[in-house]
């Protein structure tokens, strides 16, 4: 199924380097929020999703 979803500027890259060509990404709008459209076919697809999210949380913090 497709899915659409909005992801925070810096996250995005993870989720495409979990998914690969399953990801789609669209235009950032002014808050730094980004559109993206997923593709999951399978339980292992969720579990490249969590994955994601879990590299985001081990990521470095960036101090602005």
């Amino acid at each position: 199924m497709n899915y659409r979803i909005f992801l925070v500027e810096d996250r995005v890259s993870f989720l495409v380097k979990a998914l690969g060509d399953k990801v789609g990404v669209g235009e950032t709008d002014d808050s730094g929020m980004v559109t993206v459209d997923v593709v999951i076919e399978s339980a292992f697809d969720l579990l490249q999703i969590f994955h994601a999210g879990v590299e985001v949380g081990m990521a470095p913090v960036k101090v602005v």
